[in-house]
């Protein structure tokens, strides 16, 4: 019987780690979507707890306007709701998006159920996403072209 709780106890441990690196020891990945189209995001500079582990990451970019058109721009309608989802959820009322303009000002915009609208005038705009959880708060970044 001992052997048999021995295994067990192992299994266990091994699973959770397993877990831990896999799932728990990095930040949550954004699915941000217009139309069942997947807008790609770019994770900025961040500090992450896990289970067992913890790590911050710095990333280095010209300007929050570059690091959100790193991946480009995904062309969507004026007046467009984009939805942002997480594989884990945020702690509630953390989800706020900003505009981020060629200066580096930024400017909140309202998010109602994980739902933004685009403006209706076209041009390039880029976004920053900021979320919560008790593992840390990293801020993901997006690019549109509103055409």
């Amino acid at each position: 019987m001992f052997m048999v709780v021995t295994i067990i106890a192992f299994i266990f441990v091994c699973f959770w780690v397993l877990m831990d690196t896999i799932y728990f020891s990095k930040p949550p990945k954004p699915e941000v979507l217009w139309k069942n189209n997947r807008i790609p995001t770019t994770i900025g500079s961040n500090c992450w707890q896990g289970s067992l582990k913890g790590s911050c990451v710095d990333y280095v970019y010209a300007s929050p306007w570059d690091m959100g058109l790193k991946n480009g721009s995904v062309r969507v309608e004026p007046n467009a709701t984009i939805t942002i989802d997480f594989n884990k959820k945020p702690l509630a009322g953390s989800l706020q998006v900003a505009e981020v303009f060629e200066d580096g000002e930024e400017e909140f915009i309202e998010v109602n159920r994980n739902k933004m609208t685009v403006p209706a005038k076209e041009g390039i705009y880029v976004y920053n996403i900021y979320a919560k959880w008790d593992q840390g708060n990293p801020n993901y970044t997006f690019s549109i072209e509103v055409k």
